[in-house]
């Protein structure tokens, strides 16, 4: 049975909650206020062989993951990022510096001659209220209207030492898709069937168990603010810079 004392503590701590999210908006809103055109920028998450300091790498399910690999570069760099990824298996990347669910992420990848099979992304936040994670877009789906995810540019050549002509594709990801989970996130995770499950275990042929590879180069965050508004231990907002 719940005492009087049950009841106020549950209400303090709805309350703290709803202060703490009012307050991020509000302290963003105020940030947004003073800003100038030009404040938004660009964070390099991955590039030419070198994932940046503030990013670990949280894979499973994969066969291997090589952030220096040499067999296949985007045209004009020395490497990629390059890994073989199971059913259920991912590449998941989390940072020390929260990002905001707003502008794109963007990032080459290496065409596949299998394509896209079942490679989902999502993001997920551990800075939040609560553990959030976000709904998935699916890498398969670019040019249908309703996918997050669009196909810019493409580029071929590049290095690929197996003798095989490497296409690669830039692909751009509206982050304001995935507001609906959280505002700030810390983790991109890519991966085969993360909420779509049914798609590994149904009928998928001859490839339904293979493992997919996956190359990608130059990631990075664009239309990012300088300053991102998360809420501490306390609940209280906080500000911080996200430039170096």
């Amino acid at each position: 049975m719940r005492t009087p004392c049950t009841h106020i503590a549950l209400a303090c701590l709805l309350a703290g909650s709803i202060y703490a999210t009012e307050a991020a908006r509000g302290l963003r809103e105020q940030s947004e206020g003073e800003g100038t055109e030009g404040d938004a920028s660009v964070r390099v998450i991955y590039s030419n062989g070198k994932l940046q300091s503030d990013w670990e790498s949280w894979p499973w399910g994969v066969e291997y993951l090589n952030f220096e690999d040499e067999k296949y570069a985007l045209p004009e760099t020395d490497a990629s990022m390059c890994t073989k990824i199971k059913p259920f298996g991912a590449v998941s990347l989390k940072t020390s510096k929260p990002f905001q669910a707003e502008g794109t992420l963007t990032f080459w990848q290496k065409e596949s001659e299998h394509g896209d099979l079942n490679l989902e992304i999502q993001l997920e936040s551990s800075v939040s209220v609560q553990y959030a994670v976000s709904s998935v877009a699916s890498l398969g789906n670019e040019g249908d209207g309703e996918s997050p995810i669009q196909v810019v540019s493409e580029a071929s050549g590049g290095t690929s030492q197996v003798g095989e002509d490497s296409t690669w594709v830039k692909k751009e990801i509206r982050l304001k898709e995935f507001a609906e989970s959280a505002e700030v996130f810390d983790r991109i995770t890519l991966g085969r069937c993360l909420q779509q499950g049914d798609s590994c275990k149904g009928n998928q042929g001859d490839h339904k168990d293979k493992v997919v590879l996956v190359c990608l180069s130059e990631i990075q965050l664009e239309g990012q603010p300088d300053e991102v508004i998360t809420v501490d231990e306390e609940g209280e907002a906080v500000a911080f810079s996200t430039n170096p």
